[in-house]
């Protein structure tokens, strides 16, 4: 689906369709809704996007303009807005998603050696879920490592 298609899905999906999502996002109707389907030299713009996505809590536009640059798109770990430091907990989450992974890729492979579609589109949910592990892993090690350089500027030893 293409960033513009998904913009006007956006809009139209919205309870009380595109009129509606305008008022919400301070947005001329009219301006808007050329803005939506091309008409003339009408651009949605960026922000409007962004406005759009956070007013829905729809992510269809960030998702398509991920795909069309070749990327995927991850949930943040919760951890990111935490301050606390779970460390082994997160390590154990990347064993927990690596696994299922894996467990998935061989259920896939079967006796015929072969992926099909609905089971690549499986692998690729595992394995974003590994990925978003390994991040949550990551962020809670910087945690930890900034809790310590912390500690020591408290307490005068050296980081």
């Amino acid at each position: 689906m293409s960033v513009m298609d998904a913009a006007l899905n956006v809009a139209e999906d919205f309870a009380g369709g595109a009129s509606a999502l305008a008022r919400a996002i301070d947005k001329n109707h009219w301006t808007f809704l050329h803005e939506l389907k091309e008409t003339g030299t009408a651009k949605l713009g960026l922000l409007t996007a962004l406005k759009m996505t956070r007013r829905t809590g729809d992510l269809r536009i960030l998702l398509a303009f991920a795909a069309e640059c070749g990327q995927m798109c991850l949930p943040l770990p919760e951890s990111l807005s935490q301050s606390g430091d779970e460390c082994m907990s997160a390590l154990s989450g990347v064993m927990r998603e690596s696994s299922e992974t894996c467990q998935v890729l061989c259920k896939a492979l079967g006796a015929d050696g072969d992926i099909n579609d609905n089971e690549l589109d499986e692998i690729r949910r595992e394995g974003g879920q590994l990925m978003a592990a390994v991040q949550r892993l990551l962020v809670t090690a910087q945690c930890r490592n900034i809790a310590g350089k912390l500690k020591h500027q408290r307490t005068g030893g050296a980081a």
